[in-house]
């Protein structure tokens, strides 16, 4: 009778190690130590390149490479991280519900067992009573845990595939304005790692449950409109597609086809500020010839482009606009002409929210 308390208990409790969430990449000390000595190790690079941006000048071209290769490799880490955290949920998950189902079974026979042996004595009355405390002690606390992690056997991978989109949305908008610094880096990493603790996991599923997609936004700029921004995501995808990209046109790729085949640009614009936008575009596809300084005639998909762009919503399009105003600002602000603005700012933030 003590076994089969002390087992229902240890299964109430089983659930308990995923409640922690994944281990953590960083925190007030610098990158976590890892165990692992595999230099293929993701935890290992991961430190390797941040020690590196720690010891880099605090400004510069090696700083920004430094800490860009830093922060890629800690939203690497914690993306393995998390995904293995709902992998091990998952399991847990899975042994919890066959538990439960057990404890029900087994509980409901040992209580009819007790009752038809006809004995109606102090020491029966004590069994049937720890046999109903502890089965019941035990469903309730598998329940507590599945209601308030989300990882039930039914929808542990939606929220996983919620999560890991979370994660991956953060990690693209802070590549449109891409960490400067060791301590740039570190920042959006606490940023990253902080969408796969539990507590914002339940956030995120439930917002998810009441609004939507997942959205990236820096701080102090609006995201989309729902449909809009579905809308638009169609549009940068099909763009991406047609220039052979390995995903959608970034915003800032976007803004420079805006600016190239709809506003239209003086030779002076292509190549101070369109062409840095276009590079990452493949050489093939790209609107520049090899020498970068050269438009190609005519710009390859220039009217697939253009015709495009003109499906984008108001915001979209004003989300080009404001890119391309922020391009010659930022240019301005190094001349030292005009102050740098507000999205520049080093320290602004990146945030994710469910729309």
């Amino acid at each position: 009778m003590r076994t089969f308390v002390l087992a229902t208990l240890v299964v109430a409790l089983v659930g308990c190690a995923t409640t922690k969430g994944p281990p953590g990449v960083i925190n007030a000390d610098g990158p976590l130590p890892v165990k692992s000595t595999v230099p293929e190790s993701i935890a290992v690079k991961f430190v390797a390149s941040a020690k590196t941006a720690a010891a880099a000048p605090h400004a510069g071209a090696v700083a920004e490479q430094n800490s860009l290769m830093m922060f890629e490799s800690g939203t690497t880490l914690v993306y393995a991280n998390c995904s293995d955290f709902f992998a091990t949920a998952g399991q847990t998950q899975t042994k919890l519900m066959v538990w439960k189902d057990a404890i029900g079974l087994l509980g409901t026979l040992a209580a009819g067992v007790i009752a038809l042996d006809g004995d109606s004595s102090t020491g029966n009355l004590d069994r049937l009573a720890v046999i109903s405390l502890g089965s019941s002690a035990a469903l309730s606390g598998i329940d507590i845990y599945t209601q308030r992690f989300l990882f039930g056997a039914e929808n542990v991978d939606a929220v996983r595939e919620l999560t890991l989109n979370a994660l991956s949305a953060h990690a693209a908008k802070v590549r449109e304005l891409p960490p400067k610094s060791y301590q740039a880096a570190s920042r959006h990493l606490f940023d990253n790692q902080a969408l796969c603790f539990p507590a914002r996991i339940a956030m995120l599923a439930r917002e998810a449950i009441k609004n939507g997609d997942v959205v990236a936004y820096t701080s102090g700029a609006q995201p989309l409109a729902v449909l809009d921004a579905t809308n638009d995501r169609l549009v940068f995808q099909d763009i991406g597609d047609q220039l052979g990209l390995a995903g959608p046109i970034s915003v800032q790729q976007a803004a420079g086809y805006y600016w190239l085949t709809v506003l239209g640009a003086s030779p002076s614009d292509q190549t101070t500020y369109i062409q840095p936008m276009l590079n990452d575009v493949p050489s093939k596809n790209n609107a520049f010839k090899d020498s970068k300084t050269e438009l190609k005639d005519p710009v390859p998909h220039r009217n697939f482009i253009r015709e495009r762009l003109a499906r984008l919503s108001p915001q979209g399009t004003k989300t080009l606009t404001d890119a391309i105003s922020a391009k010659q600002a930022k240019a301005l602000h190094a001349a030292g002409v005009v102050p740098a603005p507000a999205a520049e700012i080093e320290s602004a933030r990146v945030k994710v929210e469910v729309r």
